[in-house]
């Protein structure tokens, strides 16, 4: 493939032809007439304070351009909204009582999620998410169950939660170029749009989605309660939340470079018996008990190590001290020797580089 048409496929990675592509088949529905306040929010709606001021007059307008609500009858037999939280709210507020919508018959839970696509796109939390990828994946980490787990839980809302913190969804050039490039990857047989979403999940991965994926990743075969305790990943690589944990279940690494600085790195046993237990019980009640022994994060410094009782050593200062004193009595009363004095006594390098440069400047002898 020539540079050119490389490059074409990078500005086009964003843009999904539909061209000949047969209708999907629509799922049946009927007109009903149900009272509004019998209605009850789609299960995974999370904007339970969203504004309904642009929907003012909805009674006037009501059925016009195919503006019914949809629903479904759940398990619970209860009318569930799939699309239109905003509009039931808006005309219980209006008084409405008794209203038309489209009712569709049982659904399969991956229908429920197309019907409702345009809401779960912006309505899981983070929590949500990952809950459901952990569990959509079984403990398998191949990047073809991941895609599977990806398509369950929902393209859009994958992307959506897992935008950067600027809210930017646009591709870089770097992703643009991996999406690409992850076409070769995917399956001739898949419609146009599955392809394209393979594709970018598949580029996304590896880049975007890699700080999710190693999360999730890291609990991928825990059980359930320890799944949960680290909710589903989100704290697995949070040191801060380690010292909440049994201490039997955190290994620590420790690295010393080339200054003498010492840093640490963790590894937790999600098998470890203390910690089924301490996820069983919670961390506020695992604490209580007598027989708790917690985990306690070492200090990252270069004393990290050091006894209680051992000193830092003071900075090597070569000057003579008794000609410095003997040359600079004079002047004991200048408030710049006195700043110099008191940068001596505290030991410290700036100071002693201080020091120096007085020395410099009134011609005292140094060794």
């Amino acid at each position: 493939m020539s540079k050119k048409n490389t490059a074409e496929q990078v500005e086009q990675v964003e843009q999904v032809e539909l061209v000949n592509v047969a209708p999907k088949e629509q799922k049946p529905f009927t007109l009903e007439t149900v009272n509004v306040h019998t209605l009850v929010p789609t299960r995974d709606w999370r904007r339970s304070l969203a504004v309904t001021s642009h929907l003012s007059g909805i009674l006037e307008w009501y059925g016009e351009k195919d503006s019914y609500i949809t629903c479904f009858k759940n398990e619970f037999g209860k009318y569930e909204i799939l699309q239109g939280n905003q509009r039931c709210k808006a005309l219980i507020n209006e008084g409405a009582g008794d209203i038309t919508v489209k009712m569709y018959g049982a659904l399969t839970e991956a229908e429920r999620l197309e019907l409702s696509a345009d809401i779960i796109a912006t309505s899981l939390d983070r929590l949500d998410v990952y809950r459901a990828l952990w569990f959509t994946l079984k403990g398998v980490k191949s990047i073809t169950q991941w895609l599977k787990a990806i398509s369950a839980v929902g393209f859009k809302q994958v992307m959506y939660t897992t935008r950067p913190k600027s809210g930017d969804l646009a591709f870089s050039d770097k992703e643009k170029t991996a999406i690409v490039n992850a076409r070769k990857k995917v399956p001739a047989e898949l419609t146009p749009l599955e392809k394209y979403e393979q594709a970018v999940s598949i580029a996304l991965l590896s880049n975007r989605w890699q700080g999710m994926r190693q999360s999730i990743e890291k609990v991928a075969k825990a059980s359930p309660e320890v799944a949960e305790l680290f909710e589903y990943g989100i704290k697995a690589r949070n040191a801060g939340f380690y010292t909440n944990l049994p201490a039997s279940c955190v290994t620590v690494n420790e690295k010393t470079d080339k200054n003498g600085k010492i840093t640490y790195s963790y590894e937790v046993d999600f098998n470890d018996p203390n910690l089924q237990k301490c996820a069983e019980l919670g961390v506020k009640e695992y604490a209580l008990l007598p027989e708790a022994d917690l985990f306690i994060k070492p200090e990252t410094s270069a004393t990290a190590n050091k006894g209680a009782d051992e000193k830092e050593p003071l900075v090597d200062i070569d000057i003579n001290m008794e000609e410095f004193i003997e040359y600079v009595g004079a002047f004991a009363n200048s408030s710049k020797l006195q700043l110099l004095i008191y940068r001596l006594f505290t030991a410290d390098i700036e100071g002693v580089a201080y020091m120096k440069s007085y020395v410099t400047e009134v011609g005292a002898t140094t060794n």
